[in-house]
C-alpha cells in the first residue's frame, strides 16, 4: 500500500496478541502498521531502527496497558516521537485507570478497546478499529508531508546541512504551501522543517539570481541541441518544422555552434551527461557577447522560453528529472515576465500554456500529482482566455487532457471522464487533418479507454481501444521510421491486449501482444543502447507469456519469459541506489520459475529458483542497490516451496527462514517457514506457526486456513505427508 497512511505500533510484548489483531485490523483499512518484533538484546543498532520505524510513521499508535505505561522502552519510544511532533493517537487494550500514563499521552482522547461503560465504549473491537482509522486518516495528506519533509529534514541535518539535499522548485512550492496551510488539530512543523524549508528558499533564490542573469543564451544552446539531435532520428516532420522555426530566431554564431556539436553526436540519442556541462561552458560566453551588443530584450526572451521549453521535454526524456523540472520553472518564469510587460500579447500568453504544461508533466512524472494539477489548472485557464483560433482550441485540447490525466491518476474517474470526452470532441471539431490531430484523437481514445476500463465498463473500453488502434495504425503506416508513431501503436496493442486477457480472451490477448512483441523488436534493433526500448521489449515479452501461460501453452510461455528475463538482467545491471530495475528482475525469475515447474516438474523449478537467489544477489551487489529485501524475500520464498515439493526440506528450511527473516511482519512467509521445520521434525514450533496466523489473510484475500490447506494438498500431491498436517486441517476446522 504505497499511499497508505503508515504507523507506528508502540506496546508492550506482553500484548502482543492484541497487537497482531490491531495491526491485521489497520491493515484491512488500508493503513500500513509497523510493528517492531525484535526479540534480540536492546543495543544501539535495534534503537537506530526504531528510531527510523518513528521517523517514517505519520502517526504513532500507543497500547495502553499497565506494562506498556509501566515501559522504559516505549516511554523512549514517546520522548523521541514528541521530538519529530509526531501525531499520537492513545488505544486502549487493558485498562489503565489510576495508573501513570505518559504526560504526551494522557492529556489525548483514548479510543477504547475494551468495555469502558463511563466514555460509552462497548468494548467492539471492529467499532474502535474504524475510530482508529477514521483518526488516523483525519487531515492525513498534510500529515504525511508532515513525515516525508521530516525524514528530508533529519538527512539533510545529519549530513551536514548539505546544500545537494535542500529543496528545489516545485517541491519546494509544495513544502511552502504545506506549512502555511497546517489544519488547527495536525501536529506543528518543527525546527527542523522550517529550518531546511527556509534554507532551501534562501538557496533558490540565489539560483534564480544567477539563472536570469547568465544562463538564459546557455540553455539556448543546449535546447538547440537536443531538438537539432532529435530531428536527426526521431521527430515527427511537424514537430520538426516548429523546433526548425525556434532554431531560425537564434543568432547566427548560435546555430553555428549548435551545427558543430550536434554534428559530433548525431548517432547519439539526446545530450550526455558530460556534453551539457561543456555546453554550458560555451554558452556562458555567448552570453556576454550577446549581452555586450545589447541582445538582452524581448525578442531575446522569447526565444529563450521557448528553447527553455524544449530543453526540459529533453532533459525529461533523458531521465534527467530534477534538471528539466528547474528548466520548466524556468521557462514559466520567463514566459511570466513576458506577459507582465504586455499582458495581452497571445504570443506570450500561448507560450506559459506551454511552459505551464511541460512544468505540469514534470512534476506529475515526479509524483506531485497536486501541483502538477495546479500547472495543468492554470494552463487551461490561460487557454481558454486565448482569442478564437485552431491554435486556441489545440492548446485547451492538450490542457483538458492534462487536467484529465491528473484526475484520473488521483482517483477522480467521472471527472477525467468529462475532461477526456471534452478534449475529444475538440480536437474532432478541428478542421484541419494534420498528423498531429490524429495523433492527438487516438491518445485521447485510448485515455477514455482507460477510465472505461478502471470503471469497470468493458464494452466501452475495448470500443475506445479499438478505434484508437485503428487510428494508430493508419498513423504509423503513414510513416514507419517514425520511432514515436511506432511506440504510439505498440501501446495501443498492449492495452487491447490486457483488456482482452482481463475479460477472457486468451487468444485475443495474445494475438495484440505478438503485434507489440513485433514492433518493440523493430525498435530495440534500432537503437540497443536506448533503455526505455529496451525495457519495452522486456515487457512486451512478460505479457506475452502471461497470455500463453493463462492459455495453457507452457512453452511458449517459458520461452517468452526467458526471453523477457535477458533484458531484465541488463536493465538491473545498472540499477541505482533505490532499486532500478530490481524489481522486473524479480518479478519476471518467479514467473520464468512457474513456467518451468508447470512444463519439467519440481525439480527444475527448484534448480532454478534457487539460481534465482544466487543471480539476482550478484546483479543487486554489482549494481550498487540498497534496500532489496521486498525483491529477494519472495525470491526465497519460492525457492524454499519447490525446494518443499521436491522433497529438499532441509535447504527449504534454510531458504523459507532467510524469506522471513527479510520480511518479519509478512504472514506468507511463515507458511513453508512451518512446513519446512514440520518435514525436518521441529513439530512443536511448526504447530505454533501454524495456529499463530488464524484468520490472517496471505495473498488474493485467502485467509491463513485455506491457504495452509492448499498447500497440504499440493504437498500431499507431491508424494509428502505427515501427521502433523491432519491435526492442523482438524483444528481449522
Amino acid at each position: 500500500m504505497k499511499d497508505a497512511a503508515s504507523v507506528f505500533i508502540s506496546y508492550s510484548r506482553k500484548d502482543i496478541a492484541f497487537v497482531d489483531r490491531l495491526q491485521a485490523a489497520l491493515e484491512a483499512r488500508g493503513i500500513n502498521a509497523a510493528v517492531d518484533r525484535e526479540a534480540i538484546a536492546k543495543g544501539e543498532e535495534w534503537w537506530a531502527r526504531i528510531r527510523q520505524l518513528i521517523e517514517e510513521a505519520d502517526t504513532i499508535v500507543f497500547v495502553l496497558s499497565p506494562d506498556s505505561v509501566a515501559s522504559a522502552v516505549c516511554q523512549d519510544e514517546v520522548d523521541y516521537a514528541e521530538t519529530l511532533n509526531k501525531r499520537f493517537v492513545p488505544v486502549v487494550a487493558r485498562d489503565v485507570a489510576g495508573l501513570d500514563v505518559p504526560a504526551q499521552l494522557s492529556k489525548l482522547n483514548y479510543i477504547h478497546f475494551i468495555e469502558m461503560p463511563a466514555v460509552g465504549a462497548r468494548g467492539d473491537f471492529d467499532t474502535a478499529a474504524d475510530e482508529l482509522g477514521n483518526t488516523i486518516s483525519t487531515d492525513i495528506g498534510w500529515i504525511r508531508e508532515h513525515t516525508r519533509i521530516g525524514v528530508l529534514a533529519n538527512r539533510w541535518i545529519a549530513r551536514e546541512r548539505n546544500v545537494a539535499l535542500l529543496l528545489r522548485g516545485g517541491e519546494l512550492q509544495a513544502a511552502e504551501s504545506w506549512i502555511a496551510s497546517q489544519p488547527a488539530k495536525a501536529p506543528p512543523p518543527t525546527a527542523a522543517h522550517q529550518a531546511l524549508i527556509g534554507e532551501s528558499r534562501k538557496a533558490a533564490a540565489r539560483r534564480q539570481r544567477n539563472w536570469l542573469a547568465g544562463a538564459l543564451a546557455a540553455v539556448l544552446v543546449a535546447s538547440s541541441l537536443a531538438v537539432w539531435s532529435e530531428i536527426n532520428r526521431r521527430i515527427a516532420v511537424a514537430e520538426r518544422n516548429r523546433v526548425e522555426r525556434v532554431l531560425e530566431r537564434t543568432t547566427e554564431a548560435t546555430k553555428q555552434l549548435v551545427l558543430d556539436i550536434a554534428n559530433r553526436y548525431a548517432p547519439r540519442r539526446g545530450i550526455p551527461r558530460d556534453m551539457i556541462v561543456a555546453i554550458l561552458n560555451q554558452a556562458r560566453k555567448l552570453v556576454a557577447e550577446l549581452e555586450s551588443v545589447g541582445e538582452n530584450r524581448p525578442t531575446l526572451l522569447l526565444n529563450g522560453g521557448l528553447a527553455l521549453a524544449e530543453l526540459s521535454a529533453a532533459m525529461r526524456a533523458q531521465g534527467e528529472d530534477q534538471a528539466a523540472l528547474e528548466t520548466a520553472e524556468a521557462t514559466v518564469a520567463v514566459f511570466r515576465k513576458l506577459r507582465a510587460v504586455a499582458p495581452a500579447d497571445p504570443g506570450w500568453q500561448s507560450g506559459l500554456v506551454v511552459g505551464l504544461d511541460r512544468l505540469g508533466d514534470i512534476r506529475f512524472d515526479l509524483g506531485q500529482h497536486e501541483a502538477a494539477r495546479s500547472a495543468y489548472d492554470e494552463g487551461l485557464e490561460i487557454a481558454h482566455s486565448l482569442p478564437a483560433s485552431g491554435a486556441r482550441s489545440r492548446q485547451i485540447a492538450a490542457a483538458l487532457e492534462n487536467v484529465g490525466h491528473s484526475n484520473e491518476a488521483a482517483g477522480r474517474l467521472d471527472e477525467a471522464k468529462a475532461n477526456y470526452e471534452t478534449a475529444l470532441a475538440t480536437w474532432q471539431a478541428l478542421p484541419d487533418d494534420d498528423v498531429e490531430r490524429l495523433r492527438a484523437i487516438a491518445a485521447t481514445l485510448e485515455r477514455i479507454g482507460d477510465v472505461a476500463a478502471k470503471t469497470g465498463n468493458s464494452e466501452a473500453a475495448l470500443a475506445a481501444y479499438r478505434d484508437s488502434l485503428a487510428r494508430t495504425e493508419t498513423l504509423a503506416a503513414s510513416d514507419p521510421d517514425n520511432t514515436d508513431w511506432q511506440q504510439d501503436l505498440g501501446t495501443a496493442h498492449q492495452k487491447l491486449g490486457d483488456l482482452l486477457l482481463k475479460t477472457g480472451d486468451g487468444a485475443g490477448a495474445l494475438a495484440q501482444y505478438e503485434a507489440h512483441l513485433k514492433i518493440a523488436m523493430r525498435l530495440h534493433t534500432s537503437d540497443t543502447a536506448w533503455r526505455p526500448w529496451r525495457r519495452a521489449l522486456m515487457i512486451a515479452g512478460e505479457r506475452l507469456g502471461n497470455a500463453a501461460y493463462t492459455l495453457g501453452q507452457t512453452q511458449r510461455a517459458l520461452t517468452a519469459f526467458e526471453a523477457a528475463l535477458a533484458h531484465a538482467r541488463t536493465l538491473a545491471g545498472t540499477a541505482t541506489a533505490t532499486g532500478g530495475g530490481l524489481d522486473d528482475l524479480s518479478r519476471l525469475m518467479r514467473s520464468t520459475t512457474l513456467a518451468a515447474a508447470s512444463l519439467n516438474g519440481n525439480g527444475d523449478a527448484a534448480r532454478r529458483a534457487q539460481a534465482a537467489v544466487d543471480d539476482f544477489r550478484q546483479t543487486a551487489s554489482a549494481s550498487g542497490a540498497e534496500d532489496i529485501a521486498g525483491y529477494e524475500a519472495p525470491l526465497l520464498s519460492d525457492a524454499a516451496w519447490f525446494q518443499l515439493l521436491n522433497g529438499e526440506f532441509e535447504l527449504a528450511l534454510a531458504s523459507s527462514r532467510e524469506a522471513a527473516a527479510l520480511a518479519p511482519d509478512a504472514v506468507l512467509y511463515q507458511s513453508n517457514l512451518a512446513h519446512a521445520l514440520m518435514f525436518t521434525g521441529e513439530v512443536d514450533a511448526a504447530r505454533a506457526i501454524y495456529l499463530a496466523h488464524l484468520d490472517a489473510e496471505t495473498i488474493g484475500g485467502m485467509n491463513w486456513q485455506a491457504y495452509i490447506t492448499s498447500d497440504f494438498d499440493a504437498l500431499r500431491a507431491a508424494g509428502y505427508d505427515h501427521a502433523l498436517m491432519a491435526e492442523i486441517v482438524a483444528v481449522f476446522r
